[in-house]
C-alpha cells in the first residue's frame, strides 16, 4: 500500500509540474561544526556550493549558537508580539526609520499578512547608522536576548560567506571588504497571526500575482503571508517556527522555459536555515543565484520566524568577483543605494516595482 501511495505523489507531481521533483532530496541538512571553528574543507565547502547552486536553500547543524541563547531569543519574540498592538505602535518603523515594529510591510506591492520587527546593526563608533537607529520595546531582557542572538548570526553568517568564497576556488577572505564591522545585517523578527475569513492563497503551484493585478479591490485578493521575491543581501539565516511549515521555495525560478513549483522548505529541529540572497548572486557573476521564495498564510496556527539578513557596509560597491572586465554579468553598483531604494518599496507603494539586480545586469550576458 505505501508503494501506491508513493507511487501516486509521485506521479502527482509530475503531472502538475511538467518534471517529477524529489522534495525530500532538494533542501541539504549539512553539518558547520569545522565551518564556524575556522576550518574549511574541500568537502564541506563543497557541499555548501552544491547546495548555493540548486536549490539556493540548506539547513544547518552544529552551527555554534548555544541552545539557551536561542531559547531566550525564542522567548522574546513571542513576549515582543503579546505585547498590545498599542505598545507595538510606539516604536514604529518610519520613512526615515528602517528599524523598529511595522504590520503593513509590501512586497511586490501587495500587503503581507504578518506583524515583525526590525533590528539592526549598531556602528563600533556609535555614529548613527544611515537607515535608522533601533527602538526598543519597554520589555525586560528584550534587548539584551535579541542583540546576544543577532551577534551569533553574524558569525555564522561571516563563516558561511567564507565557505562559499573557498568553494568558488577562491581565497576565503574574498568578500570580507564588503562586509567587516561596518556591516549593515539586521535581524526580523515575524509573527504570521491566523487569519479567518481572508481569501488566502494555499496553491502550490501557481502564482499568485496574476490573480492579485487582475483584481481592483484589495479586499476581495488572494493573499499570501509574504508574495514571492528574492532577498535583497547576501546570506539569511532563518530561525523557523518548528511546529508550522510555511515556507516554499520556488524551484524554476531561474529556468524561465518551466512554469513555477513551489516546494516546502520544511524547518528541521536544532537547525537553521540559510538562502542565499542577490549580493551573492551579483558577486559570483550569477554561479549561485538567490532563490525564489514565499510564505503561506495559515488559517490554523500563528507562525513565528526570524530572518536574519546578513548585508554589505554601506561604503561597499557590488561588482561580480568571479570574471574579467569582458565576462561581468552585471555593472557595478552601491549597496547604500540598492538597500535604501529597496526599503522605500517595503515601507509604501512608491508606484514604481522594486530596484532589482536585473536593473544592473550587463546586455546579452
Amino acid at each position: 500500500m505505501a508503494y501506491f501511495l508513493l507511487l501516486f505523489s509521485l506521479l502527482t507531481i509530475a503531472v502538475t509540474s511538467g518534471s517529477v521533483i524529489d522534495v525530500t532530496s532538494i533542501v541539504k541538512t549539512i553539518d558547520i561544526s569545522r565551518i564556524v571553528n575556522g576550518v574549511y574543507t574541500e568537502e564541506d565547502c563543497a557541499l555548501i556550493g552544491a547546495a548555493c547552486r540548486s536549490p539556493g536553500f540548506f539547513h544547518i547543524s552544529n552551527h555554534g549558537i548555544p541552545k539557551n541563547t536561542i531559547e531566550r531569543f525564542d522567548e522574546m519574540v513571542r513576549a515582543f508580539f503579546d505585547l498590545p498592538l498599542e505598545e507595538k505602535l510606539r516604536i514604529r518603523r518610519t520613512e526615515d526609520n528602517s528599524r523598529g515594529f511595522a504590520h503593513d510591510e509590501l512586497t511586490k506591492r501587495t500587503l503581507d499578512l504578518k506583524e515583525l520587527y526590525d533590528y539592526g546593526h549598531t556602528n563600533p563608533d556609535k555614529s548613527p547608522c544611515v537607515d535608522g537607529i533601533n527602538q526598543l520595546p519597554d520589555l525586560p531582557g528584550f534587548h539584551e536576548a535579541i542583540s546576544e542572538y543577532y551577534e551569533e548570526c553574524n558569525k555564522v553568517s561571516a563563516c558561511l560567506l567564507r565557505a562559499i568564497a573557498k568553494s568558488l576556488k577562491l581565497e576565503p577572505t574574498a568578500f570580507d571588504a564588503s562586509f567587516g564591522e561596518n556591516h549593515t545585517s539586521y535581524l526580523r523578527l515575524n509573527k504570521y497571526p491566523v487569519k479567518p475569513g481572508v481569501e488566502l492563497w494555499t496553491d502550490n503551484r501557481s502564482n499568485p500575482d496574476e490573480q492579485q493585478e487582475e483584481e481592483s479591490d484589495s479586499n476581495s485578493r488572494k493573499l499570501l503571508g509574504v508574495n514571492r521575491h528574492f532577498d535583497a543581501g547576501a546570506l539569511t539565516v532563518l530561525r523557523q517556527d518548528d511546529k508550522v511549515s510555511s515556507l516554499q521555495v520556488n524551484v524554476n525560478a531561474h529556468n524561465p522555459s518551466e512554469g513555477p513549483h513551489w516546494v516546502d522548505v520544511s524547518p528541521v529541529k536544532d537547525a537553521l536555515t540559510i538562502n542565499v540572497g542577490d549580493m551573492i548572486q551579483v558577486l559570483t557573476n550569477n554561479e549561485y543565484k538567490a532563490p525564489e521564495h514565499r510564505v503561506l498564510a495559515s488559517r490554523n496556527a500563528t507562525r513565528y520566524s526570524a530572518p536574519f539578513f546578513y548585508n554589505p557596509n554601506f561604503e561597499a560597491t557590488i561588482e561580480p568577483q568571479l570574471a574579467g572586465e569582458g565576462q561581468k554579468k552585471y555593472s557595478k553598483f552601491s549597496w547604500l543605494h540598492f538597500r535604501l531604494s529597496r526599503f522605500a518599496g517595503d515601507h509604501k507603494d512608491t508606484g514604481y516595482k522594486d530596484i532589482q539586480i536585473a536593473d544592473f545586469r550587463i546586455n546579452n550576458k
